[in-house]
C-alpha cells in the first residue's frame, strides 16, 4: 500500500485560502461596505464646513428668488436643474436655511446612490469580485465630498442610476403601454432634475431602439416610440425654458474650454480624445490609476458584450452622447459635471476585473491580486487620510471679526468672498454698515461680466484711506490676497489677522 505524504505548509496555505474565500463570500460584507460608505458621507456632512464660493453663489439664487424666478436664468454665472432648485428651496422653507438643510438633498442622493449601485452590480458581478467596485464607490473622495455640497452633482449620479436600472427592468420585461408611459414619464421628469439625464436618456434610448429594430420587435418599437415622444416633448420645453441660456453663457464656455472636444477632429483632437479617455477615470472619478482602470473598462465592455450583447451599450452610449455634446460645445466632458458617469464606468471596470480573475485564477492569480491592489491603493489612502474637506472655511474668520470688531471699524470684502459673506454675516451679527464689497480682482479663474478683471485694484483700496481700522476679508483669492495685502502694507499698518483653511481676515490701520 502506497502512502502519500502531504507538506503541512501546503495544507496550511490551502486552509487559509478556504477561509479567505469564505470570508470574501460572506453575505454581510457588502452591507458592511455600504455602512462604511454611508459613514464616510455622514462624517463629511456633519463636519458642517462653510459654504464655499460656488455653493454660496447658488444658495443666494435659491434663497433670494421666488419659485417662479427660479425658472429664469440664474445670476452669478450659476446653472442648476430646475427640479433641484425647487426641491432645495422647499426644504429651506420647511426646515430653515442652514447648511445642513441646503446639503440635505445631495446627502440623500449620495446615500441612495450607494444602495442603487450595489443593486446594479449584483446583476453582473458575483461576490467576492463585486466587493471591489462597490468598495471603490464607497470610498470615492469626489462622491463623499459632493454628497455634502449644496450643488446638484450627487443627485445627477443618483438619477443616472435610477434611469439605467429602469432601462434594464424595461429590457427584461415586455413593454406594455402602461410600462411605456411610466418609463417615458420617469425620463421626462428626470431631465428637469438633472442636466446630464438628457444624455443618459439619449444613450439608453438609442441602444434600446436599435436592439428592438434589429430583433424586429414591433410591439417594443411602438412602445419605445411613445417613450421617445414623451422624452422629446419634455426636452423641448426644458430647452426653451432653461437649457438654451446655459449653452450661450460666455462664462461657462470659457471656464470649461479644456473640457470641450476640439472641432474639427484633427491630430490635436485625437490627442485630446486619448488624453481625456484616460483622465475620465481620474477627474472627478478619483480612481487615479488611469491606465489600469481604462484597460479593465475596455475588457469589461468586450466581455459583457459577449455575455449580454445589448447591455454594455446602456453604459457606453450615455458617455458617447456626452462626448458628442462636448464636440458641439454644449456640455463639458470631464470635471465635476461628468461625475454622473462614475457608475457607468465602474460597472464595466468591475466586469473587466471579473473576467481577468476568472481567466487567471488557476494560472496566474498574482495578476488579479496586483490589479486589485493598483485599483484600491490610492483611493484607500486618500479616503483614510482626507476624511473631511474644508475648501474655504470663512466661519471662524467671521466669528473672530465679530468678537473683535468695534463700532467704527470698516469692512472690506474681496469680490469672491462676498457670496459667503452675505450668507454668514447676519449669523455673526455683522451688519452691512461701513462695509465695502470689492468689485475688482486680478488673479482668478472666475469670470463675471459685471466685473472688470485686471483693473486698478489700488484705486478701490484707496477709498479706504483715512479709516482708522478696516477689516479685510478674503476667500477664493489665489495670489490676490498677497497682492492686496502688500499694497495695504504700503498705505497703512497691519494690526491683527485671523486665518482658516481657504479664508483669512486682516485688520489694518489706514488712518495715516
Amino acid at each position: 500500500m502506497e502512502t502519500t505524504l502531504t507538506d503541512p505548509r501546503l495544507s496550511a496555505v490551502g486552509s487559509l485560502r478556504r477561509r479567505g474565500a469564505a470570508l470574501l463570500g460572506a453575505g454581510w460584507l457588502p452591507w458592511a461596505i455600504l455602512v462604511f460608505g454611508v459613514g464616510l458621507r455622514l462624517i463629511q456632512y456633519l463636519s458642517n464646513r462653510s459654504l464655499w464660493v460656488d455653493e454660496a453663489m447658488l444658495v443666494r439664487n435659491i434663497l433670494d428668488r421666488s419659485y417662479g424666478e427660479l425658472l429664469q436664468p440664474l445670476s452669478d454665472n450659476q446653472g442648476a436643474p430646475i427640479g433641484f432648485l425647487v426641491a432645495t428651496k422647499a426644504l429651506t422653507q420647511a426646515f430653515g436655511d442652514g447648511e445642513f438643510v441646503l446639503r440635505l438633498l445631495p446627502l440623500v442622493g449620495g446615500i441612495a446612490s450607494l444602495i442603487l449601485f450595489h443593486v446594479l452590480l449584483k446583476r453582473y458581478i458575483p461576490t467576492p469580485v463585486r466587493l471591489i467596485p462597490l468598495f471603490l464607490f464607497a470610498i470615492n473622495l469626489p462622491l463623499i465630498y459632493y454628497s455634502s455640497e449644496a450643488k446638484q452633482y450627487a443627485t445627477d449620479l443618483t438619477i443616472t442610476l435610477i434611469l439605467v436600472l429602469a432601462a434594464l427592468w424595461i429590457h427584461d420585461h415586455p413593454l406594455t403601454i402602461g410600462r411605456a408611459l411610466l418609463f417615458g414619464g420617469l425620463g421626462a421628469l428626470a431631465m428637469w432634475c438633472s442636466h446630464p439625464a438628457s444624455f443618459t436618456l439619449a444613450g439608453i434610448g438609442l441602444v434600446m431602439g436599435i436592439s428592438a429594430l434589429a430583433r424586429r420587435d414591433r410591439a417594443r418599437v411602438r412602445g419605445l416610440a411613445l417613450v421617445g415622444a414623451l422624452w422629446g416633448a419634455s426636452f423641448v420645453v426644458l430647452y426653451t425654458l432653461s437649457l438654451r441660456h446655459l449653452e450661450t453663457s460666455d462664462y461657462l464656455q470659457t471656464y470649461f474650454r479644456a473640457n470641450f472636444m476640439p472641432s474639427p477632429l484633427n491630430s490635436e483632437g485625437w490627442q485630446w480624445l486619448l488624453r481625456n479617455f484616460r483622465l475620465m477615470f481620474d477627474n472627478p472619478q478619483g480612481l487615479q490609476i488611469n491606465d489600469v482602470a481604462a484597460l479593465l473598462f475596455v475588457v469589461g465592455a468586450v466581455t459583457l458584450y459577449r455575455r449580454r450583447p445589448t447591455e454594455p451599450g446602456l453604459f457606453v452610449a450615455p458617455i458617447l452622447v456626452t462626448l458628442g455634446a462636448s464636440w458641439l460645445g454644449k456640455y463639458p466632458f470631464g470635471g465635476r459635471l461628468f461625475l454622473f458617469a462614475l457608475p457607468l464606468l465602474l460597472v464595466l471596470v468591475g466586469e473587466g476585473l471579473r473576467a481577468v480573475v476568472e481567466r487567471t485564477r488557476q494560472t496566474l492569480p498574482v495578476l488579479s491580486v496586483a490589479l486589485i491592489g493598483f485599483l484600491l491603493l490610492n483611493p484607500l489612502v486618500e479616503a483614510t487620510t482626507r476624511v473631511t474637506f474644508y475648501p474655504q472655511e470663512i466661519k471662524p474668520v467671521l466669528e473672530y471679526i465679530s468678537q473683535h470688531r468695534l463700532g467704527g471699524d470698516r469692512v472690506y470684502v474681496y469680490y469672491f468672498a462676498q457670496f459667503a459673506y452675505d450668507y454668514y454675516a447676519p449669523r455673526y451679527s455683522l451688519s452691512n454698515a461701513n462695509t465695502l464689497v470689492g468689485r475688482t480682482w486680478v488673479d482668478n479663474i472666475w469670470l463675471d461680466p459685471s466685473v472688470e478683471p485686471h483693473t486698478n485694484f489700488s484705486a478701490e483700496l484707496d477709498r479706504l484711506r483715512g479709516s482708522t481700522y478696516v477689516w479685510v476679508i478674503f476667500t477664493n483669492a489665489n495670489s490676490d490676497e498677497q497682492r492686496y495685502t502688500r499694497y495695504l502694507d504700503g498705505i497703512g499698518r497691519q494690526v491683527d489677522s485671523v486665518r482658516a483653511p481657504g479664508a483669512s481676515g486682516y485688520l489694518y490701520n489706514l488712518g495715516g
